[in-house]
């Protein structure tokens, strides 16, 4: 007998098993290709248009693209039961997916009205789709990436709203372009390292990931847009690098010192809401940017803006501006918001012939017919401009306003030693509001714990914690008491304003009063 060589034996080897595995291939597609999750099955069959009989790699391979959103009536209206209002069970086991080996593309999100909620744990039967360009897992409950490693085809890939941490499984995704991790936690995984390489990608978005380092996103020189927001403490030195973007958003990322953006002189769109910025100088040298907000800040000043002619909108609500000026040469204007801000003139909106709409919610503008800016408002609004604004009725030679130690007082912003606050529907203030706004003459005995207040020929004693009060020498009963916090004395304005004989009035951003 003779004996047979090892490659011989290894060929005969090869030949006995080759049948079987064809013989195991034509038996699956014999058999059809089953999908175990009833939503996903009848998914495929709306794609096929087949709704029943066996579906075959055939049908499967017309399919080149899946989104639960064109289907989502047809869920609803499949998942729904007789008197149940909660949530309806969407696409739970991926299992089946693996056949459609022509598809490009796959979005499966979290739909509402009605709800329809996919719970996805499992994406290794992805692993196959080598011709996957495009996938959006949005809302899922996604906590693991185990089989997205080997999609190294893919270009767009939208993670958005579920509850990662680790990113290493992206590490090989080399041709991503775009990428949405928004609403995950990846401040408590491996961290952005996994995205190093990616130097293909144009469009991230991390927004609400808190993370402490980003240091990572200095290697992404070719992005153009990239979303921070509420994901950072505020150190933004990585950024630096990215002098292709065109599109920034750092809004809550507890932003002091934005100087490394200064590099950034390809910015078009850049969003800074909710930091704690005081100074824009760093965008002076943006000329290409035509959205800016930041609103929410610690600024006083526009005037590193006044160059950046480019500007279309400005959002800068809530900070503590004082002056429009710096605007007048940015003719292009057409939507600008400075609500809750300390101007006091319309001066700088002169000749915004673009402008559509302006807002001056919450600042002490007089508009009377007599006043400067009572002439620019009038143009405004001849040329169609939406305007908002505050209108008092008097204008106020006072105005304390709520939550803020800043108060007006005869044209000009004051900052009091303390902030006014309500209770019992009166209006506290410290006691220097009386001395130096209504022109009173106050003495404090510290030991008796009285405030002693004289204007023109009327005297006015108080005691903390009393309801009692003189008024020239004669008993008053009032139904709030003075108190004492810290080392101010607070006091209830109306009742000392009125025996000073001057008006006071309520409104809804704080207590106008004015003197007759």
């Amino acid at each position: 007998m003779k004996k047979i060589g090892c490659t011989s034996l290894l060929l005969l080897l090869v030949l006995v098993l080759l049948p079987s595995n064809t013989t195991a291939a034509k038996s699956t597609t014999a058999q059809g290709i089953s999908f175990p999750d009833p939503m996903l099955e009848l998914i495929v069959r709306h794609y096929i248009d087949k709704p029943t009989g066996t579906i075959t790699q055939s049908d499967v391979d017309k399919i080149t693209s899946i989104d639960t959103n064109e289907v989502h009536a047809m869920l609803a209206k499949k998942a729904k039961r007789p008197g149940v209002s909660s949530p309806l069970t969407g696409i739970k086991n991926l299992k089946g997916l693996r056949y459609l080996r022509n598809l490009e593309s796959l979005h499966i999100e979290l739909r509402h009205d009605p709800v329809v909620m996919h719970t996805i744990k499992d994406i290794t039967e992805l692993k196959e789709l080598k011709k996957l360009k495009k996938l959006s897992l949005t809302g899922v409950s996604l906590e693991l990436l185990k089989g997205i490693e080997t999609l190294t085809g893919l270009t767009s890939l939208d993670l958005s709203s579920n509850i990662i941490e680790n990113l290493e499984p992206l590490q090989n995704l080399t041709n991503l372009e775009y990428l949405n991790l928004s609403w995950n936690q990846l401040n408590q995984g491996s961290g952005l390292a996994p995205l190093k390489r990616m130097n293909k990608l144009k469009t991230l978005n991390l927004y609400m990931n808190s993370m402490e380092d980003i240091m990572p996103l200095s290697h992404l020189t070719a992005l153009q847009e990239l979303t921070l927001g509420g994901s950072g403490n505020g150190n933004l030195k990585a950024l630096s690098t990215l002098k292709n973007l065109r599109k920034l958003n750092i809004d809550y990322f507890n932003a002091t010192d934005i100087k490394p953006l200064a590099s950034l002189i390809k910015l078009q769109e850049l969003s800074m809401v909710n930091n704690q910025i005081e100074d824009l100088t760093p965008l002076t040298g943006m000329k290409q940017l035509q959205i800016l907000n930041v609103s929410e800040n610690r600024l006083k000043s526009l005037k590193p803006l006044q160059h950046l002619t480019e500007l279309r909108i400005l959002k800068a609500s809530y900070n503590q501006i004082e002056s429009l000026e710096p605007l007048k040469d940015l003719i292009h204007l057409k939507q600008a918001e400075f609500q809750n801000n300390r101007l006091l003139s319309l001066q700088g909106l002169e000749n915004k012939n673009k402008l559509k709409s302006v807002s001056l919610v919450n600042n002490v503008i007089d508009t009377r017919s007599d006043a400067p800016a009572a002439s620019i408002l009038a143009r405004l609004e001849e040329q169609g401009t939406e305007v908002s604004y505050t209108n008092f009725t008097p204008f106020p030679d006072i105005l304390l306003l709520r939550k803020t130690k800043f108060s007006y007082a005869f044209g000009k912003f004051v900052e009091l030693p303390a902030t006014p606050y309500e209770r019992n529907g009166r209006t506290f203030v410290p006691l220097r509001v009386i001395s130096e706004l209504l022109g009173a003459e106050v003495q404090w005995n510290q030991k008796a714990q009285t405030v002693t207040i004289k204007h023109d020929r009327d005297t006015i004693v108080l005691t903390a914690g009393s309801l009692e009060m003189k008024v020239n020498e004669q008993p008053v009963t009032i139904d709030t008491a003075p108190v004492v916090y810290g080392d101010n004395m607070f006091v209830p304005i109306r009742f000392i304003a009125e025996q000073f004989g001057m008006l006071i009035k309520p409104n809804g951003h704080g207590v106008s009063i004015n003197r007759f």
